[in-house]
């Protein structure tokens, strides 16, 4: 826990060292890709590295050393930077992932018809943030609908086996209408 704890820390120091720049930063030259979130490639990785943490977070303030104030700061935080660093899903999944992890190792006395409003009710948070900020003009301009539509059309035909490592770049060409190009 302490390796993934120093882990996290640093790439956090260093996201935010990038996030503090005008204009988005890129690292070349250091790992075999362009360096432009933490040490990862895209938001998205570390996004996912961040929120993987948080339920061993709450294991480690809510159970084994039982400092509530801490999770819900630290937890807090965590939650903030991801929102600073921009990726849709790391918000989502990280805020949901922070209430859930409270709610499943706090274990005082509390009822768990409260928990579970409590975790309906920050859901509906969720929900109403996403709607305010207005989730439709920042998706519209995606393709990932035509990915996913794409991508189950060769899960069908490939849904045992697979088309094996490395065939990405073959076949998904395949199933990609000429219009989407």
């Amino acid at each position: 826990l302490k390796f993934i704890a120093v882990g996290i820390f640093i790439n956090i120091v260093v996201a935010i060292l990038q996030l503090s720049y005008a204009k988005k930063v890129g690292i070349s030259g250091a790992l075999p890709f362009t360096i432009t979130s933490g040490l990862f490639a895209n938001e998205n990785h570390l996004s996912s590295l961040v929120f993987a943490f948080i339920p061993l977070l709450a294991y480690l303030c809510l159970v084994r050393t039982r400092h509530t104030f801490l999770y819900i700061t630290l937890a807090a935080v965590v939650v903030g930077f991801l929102f600073a660093v921009g990726s849709r899903a790391g918000m989502a999944i990280a805020s949901s992932l922070s209430v859930l992890s409270f709610c499943w190792f706090y274990r005082k006395n509390v009822s768990p018809l409260l928990m579970g409003l409590a975790l309906v009710l920050w859901l509906a948070a969720l929900f109403g943030i996403v709607l305010w900020l207005g989730y439709d003009s920042a998706i519209e301009q995606d393709l990932r609908h035509v990915f996913l539509t794409n991508t189950l059309k060769a899960i069908s035909d490939h849904w045992l086996l697979g088309s094996g490592l490395g065939t990405f770049t073959m076949i998904y060409p395949a199933y990609q209408p000429h219009t989407d190009i």
